[in-house]
């Protein structure tokens, strides 16, 4: 099968990530894939692929958005990004085109108009949470668009749920939970030295938070639960990695000054080595009011960390019994609960071990790209 691959870039977050790994294992099972990106924006593992025989083309070097994620004046350039997308769309003459995120899966949509649209699939990535304004305000075309859509695969059920509820109701709708890089997130004795050096944490109990600073994941109330963990274990470490606007990040640094906590919290703000940040953790935590499939657990399972993590979305199908999940909204369980993982290290030991068999038996990038093929076919 030809499976052209559509997104922004493949340097960003969660979806941009499950897309490089959905590419290197439709590859590694003998398909073809065509990468298509709006940013030429390469990176390690792209050349990686295209070496492996991935063909990268870019379909325009315009960004839809500013820096500060506000829609940019050049998102007028969108009829240039359809115009070219449905060239290289006739050109390639994939079996599959699929598209993920808001704007590049209505992009995509105009793109296969006129004869391509039987082959058109729809990413639906994300958790829980408003759209950005840009993409808010051209709700109602997207639903609009949805209708004639074959398929469109989500990550999770709740967020087929929330789609649904915001009016998009493609022709058919299929559920494939998002796959690990296995070898990339690991156990590392030697990363795990590195990190700790680096966050100055010697022998102290670690925990922490990879993810963006924005509302829908709750530092404010992580930090919070945090300052109540150290009045059992004084010597603990808090590790935030993520970036976010520089005001959320002043806030949280100022909250963690009045909650008396600051010695005992690192701002890392974004990294280019997620793994890295994981290897060196004893708990990972992740304290969100509302979620998809949450990258971040899976990552820091698969690296073989045990997870706290509040019970929304599909947090509590991903750990299974690896981990510990609590209310969303609730500092003393979320704090109880991070507690009892820095008590007992045998413990932690034991769900961590576990952790990285679940992601290795039911979440690897092979069985992930083995459910969309399976969702293809049944659909196209």
């Amino acid at each position: 099968m030809k499976v052209m691959l559509v997104i922004g870039s493949v340097a960003g977050g969660g979806a941009e990530r499950q897309w490089m790994l959905l590419a290197r294992a439709l590859l590694d099972a003998g398909h073809q894939v065509v990468l298509g990106t709006v940013q030429s924006v390469p990176t390690p593992e792209l050349a990686q692929l295209v070496d492996r025989g991935l063909r990268w083309r870019v379909i325009s070097g315009l960004l839809f958005r500013d820096g500060a994620g506000r829609p940019s004046r050049r998102a007028l350039g969108l009829v240039s990004v359809i115009a070219r997308l449905r060239w290289l769309i006739s050109q390639e003459q994939p079996d599959v085109v699929y598209s993920a995120l808001t704007i590049t899966n209505g992009a995509s949509w105009c793109a296969t108009r006129l004869g391509y649209g039987d082959r058109l699939v729809w990413g639906i990535r994300g958790a829980v949470e408003p759209y950005p304004r840009f993409e808010r305000a051209i709700e109602g075309v997207i639903g609009a668009m949805a209708k004639s859509v074959p398929l469109a695969i989500a990550n999770a059920p709740q967020s087929v749920e929330m789609h649904r509820a915001r009016g998009i109701h493609p022709r058919a709708w299929a559920t494939v939970p998002n796959g690990f890089d296995t070898d990339g997130f690991r156990p590392d004795t030697a990363a795990r030295a590195a990190a700790r050096a680096s966050w100055g944490a010697g022998d102290r109990p670690v925990v922490g938070c990879v993810a963006r600073l924005t509302p829908v994941k709750e530092h404010p109330l992580l930090l919070r639960a945090f300052a109540r963990v150290l009045e059992s274990v004084p010597d603990a470490l808090l590790v935030l990695a993520g970036g976010g606007a520089p005001a959320v990040e002043a806030a949280l640094q100022k909250l963690a000054v009045d909650l008396g906590i600051a010695a005992s919290v690192r701002f890392l703000g974004s990294v280019d080595d997620a793994a890295a940040v994981y290897a060196g953790l004893d708990v990972h935590v992740l304290a969100s009011s509302t979620e998809g499939f949450p990258n971040a657990i899976g990552e820091a399972m698969a690296t073989g960390v045990p997870c706290v993590g509040t019970n929304v979305g599909a947090v509590a199908y991903l750990m299974g019994d690896t981990g510990i999940v609590v209310p969303s909204g609730d500092e003393s369980a979320l704090a109880a609960g991070i507690a009892r993982l820095l008590a007992d290290p045998t413990e932690r030991a034991r769900l961590g071990s576990a952790a990285r068999r679940r992601i290795e038996s039911e979440f690897g990038r092979a069985t992930a790209a083995a459910r969309t093929l399976a969702a293809f076919t049944a659909s196209l």
